[in-house]
């Protein structure tokens, strides 16, 4: 089960759209959810523009202006969904995969910037965490880093840092580490950690290649 979470800053330009076909091609992914899409619809004719295939089904959190939006994707002979949940930043999809029978929750995040915001997301994630009781896997920009190390300039914000940290502890959920690297977000000079996957359960690690 291969999985593809991407801040596109926005999905107007071809260019986007095209390296995210060739993402999906390449590295056959199964379940995609693309963060900050910046549309305020979206189509099944949109959604054939960058997942030109079949048996693909799509969910979207629509961008409130020309702020956030979520766009879900997924291959549903691989990834069959049985129910949507859904608030400001975030898109979760509870299904099996396919081939192994095996459910699980998986959740696609964009956090909003606002820390009292931020708060609100995780409370609803904790919230949801209770309602299913199976393994998780959740990804995306959190928009927050866990510890000095997470920036290049060594300065975080303590209580944002503090009430991720509880978020994470109440949900039970560990790292997954990735293959290369340690800051997800640069501009300029400025390096941060803020994307990255997390699991409530390693019982389907052999299901993620």
């Amino acid at each position: 089960m291969n999985i593809l979470s991407w801040n596109s800053c926005g999905l107007g330009m071809m260019r986007k759209r095209r390296r995210i076909m060739k993402l999906i091609s390449e590295y056959k992914i199964d379940i995609c959810f693309l963060l900050e899409t910046k549309l305020a619809n979206c189509s099944i004719g949109f959604v054939s523009r960058i997942w030109n295939q079949n048996h693909v089904s799509w969910f979207s959190n629509d961008a409130q202006g020309s702020k956030g939006g979520l766009l879900a994707m997924c291959k549903n002979t691989n990834f069959e969904v049985f129910n949507i949940e859904y608030g400001h930043g975030w898109i979760g999809l509870y299904g099996k995969h396919v081939h192994s029978d095996f459910h699980y929750f998986v959740i696609g995040i964009y956090a909003p910037c606002n820390y009292l915001d931020r708060q609100k997301l995780w409370d609803d994630l904790i919230l949801l965490k209770h309602a299913f009781e199976v393994p998780w896997i959740i990804t995306g920009d959190f928009n927050e880093t866990l510890s000095q190390k997470d920036k290049n300039s060594g300065i975080c914000h303590p209580a944002g840092s503090n009430s991720f940290s509880r978020f994470l502890q109440s949900c039970e959920l560990t790292e997954y580490p990735l293959a290369e690297g340690h800051f997800t977000w640069f501009r300029g000079g400025s390096k941060s950690k803020l994307d990255r996957p997390w699991m409530a359960s390693f019982s389907f690690l052999g299901l993620l290649d």
